[in-house]
């Protein structure tokens, strides 16, 4: 719920060097994006209370970090929408008949700046976040249509590889493509380029250690855009994937 004194700051802020005064209009502003923001934390935490209700997590940092990763989207969705649709009255600023409707989206769209900003603190980079391991990892495919892999820790931040062992099998079942990876700063890059076509079957294996015994997750890479969600197909957070099921393990 820190989004929602954020949110608050950033109109003030705004107002302390825009105006320097609190109008009626502002006041409009401000119950207009606490309504938002609160919106947005209730999401939170009524996803916290549906993974420890039904999908058997603890009230732990872990399942916190979780519930935080697979609802930003939606979140994000929820600040854009509202400020695009804001733009046009903020951009109205000098036009007759726009005193009172300029100040009231001018606070909206700079408390959500900031409300959206503490909300990203632990966000993914938009690929799929694979559970199964620890610490977590992202799933990506980069625009030279490479493989990415980052690995996420209990504090939502990126861990540099260490040990870990990524292998990738896709494509066609008959003749499949088999991807290895070298580290590349804080992240694991595939060999080679994706093979082509839509909706590809991918087994990633990982390895904590060159030893260790291998996970194995199986999905399809779908690289259309998800029409909920800002995300791909293959790393979709809304609960239409797969019957709902799988988003909500992503």
């Amino acid at each position: 719920m820190l989004n929602i004194p954020l949110a608050l700051m950033g109109g003030l802020v705004f107002t302390y060097f825009k105006s320097n005064n609190i109008s009626i209009a502002t006041l409009f502003g401000f119950i207009a994006v606490g309504g938002v923001a609160a919106r947005n934390g209730i999401m939170m935490i009524s996803h916290y209370l549906h993974l420890m209700s039904h999908e058997g997590e603890g009230f732990t940092q872990k399942m916190v970090i979780r519930g935080t990763l697979e609802r930003f989207v939606p979140v994000m969705m929820t600040a854009l929408s509202a400020g695009i649709g804001l733009i046009p009255l903020v951009l109205a600023a000098d036009q007759p008949g726009k005193e009172i409707l300029h100040p009231v989206a001018a606070i909206i769209i700079t408390s959500l700046s900031f409300a959206s900003a503490a909300e990203k603190i632990k966000a993914p980079h938009g690929g799929r976040i694979i559970h199964a391991v620890e610490p977590h990892a992202e799933f990506l495919i980069s625009k030279d249509k490479k493989i990415e892999i980052r690995f996420v820790g209990e504090d939502g931040k990126v861990i540099a590889p260490a040990a870990q062992v990524v292998t990738v099998t896709m494509g066609d079942r008959t003749a499949p493509t088999k991807l290895e990876f070298t580290k590349d700063g804080d992240k694991l890059v595939s060999d080679k380029i994706i093979p082509e076509g839509e909706n590809l079957p991918v087994v990633l294996q990982i390895k904590s250690t060159p030893d260790a015994k291998s996970v194995t997750k199986k999905f399809n890479l779908n690289m259309s855009n998800c029409p909920t969600c800002s995300h791909v197909e293959y790393a979709c957070t809304c609960d239409h994937t797969e019957g709902g099921k799988e988003a909500k393990a992503h």
